[in-house]
């Protein structure tokens, strides 16, 4: 080669990966024939995202575009049903348009998740009311109170919102709670809220405010059964039953 002569590119596998854009594909291998031939499940968290996405950019193929996202947020699924659409607008080739069709489809598989757990009807441990928790507060980033109320049968009637904030603020809520309560003729009410901070311990605010609304309870003849503090790590271990430490009797 001559002095003069440019100096070649090296394309090695190291620095440079090949995405052929769908078009260029052959037909059974884009990712839309491939789940209609095979199904949903034989394809890639890449080529599902990239279904959604529809379409790549001038400069980068929809499979890139899908690739980059699951990146950004560390290859982690539930990290990317929890992010905001001006999050996921940050990825070159992702507008608003495509981010809110992302995050419609995320809150569906949610819903039906729920609904799937609700359909146990019956619970009787803590750690199958925290499985349904888990799914209710994801994504929350503030502190919130969620009462569920029970019949007779211990089956669930009704999961409400009681109040946004820490949850030594929630005494202006406690009149509604029961009053609500009594409206649903609920035999039984599980409290539980979640801690952003990651940790389900208790603070001396969630048991002293605990233990005044069991109290309430009994005078109503309506039985709290337990409140379930859960965290922000989505483990089946990162919960806490108040009534498992002993706070509730």
């Amino acid at each position: 080669m001559s002095p003069d002569a440019p100096e070649s590119k090296n394309f090695s596998q190291e620095n440079f990966t090949y995405t052929p854009r769908i078009r260029d594909m052959d037909s059974k291998e884009r990712p839309r024939e491939r789940l209609n031939s095979m199904g949903a499940t034989a394809l890639s968290n890449v080529e599902l995202l990239a279904i959604l996405l529809r379409t790549g950019s001038k400069k980068n193929s929809v499979l890139q575009i899908a690739g980059e996202l699951l990146k950004t947020f560390r290859g982690s699924l539930n990290a990317l049903l929890q992010a905001s659409i001006e999050e996921i607008c940050t990825i070159h080739g992702i507008g608003k348009d495509k981010a809110i069709t992302l995050i419609a489809a995320f809150e569906l598989a949610r819903r039906a998740r729920q609904e799937k757990i609700l359909e146990l009807q019956t619970f009787q441990t803590a750690g199958q009311i925290a499985e349904l928790l888990r799914e209710l507060f994801s994504g929350e980033t503030r502190e919130k109170l969620k009462i569920i109320h029970l019949n007779k049968r211990f089956q669930i009637m009704r999961i409400e919102d009681a109040s946004d904030g820490a949850l030594g603020e929630i005494s202006i809520y406690v009149t509604e709670i029961f009053r609500k309560a009594i409206l649903m003729r609920s035999s039984y009410l599980i409290l539980s809220h979640n801690h952003p901070s990651g940790n389900p311990t208790p603070s001396i605010d969630d048991i002293k405010t605990t233990q005044d609304l069991v109290r309430c309870g009994k005078l109503l003849k309506i039985e709290i059964l337990d409140h379930i503090i859960i965290g922000t790590r989505n483990t089946s271990d990162n919960f806490i039953s108040m009534r498992d430490l002993g706070y509730i009797h």
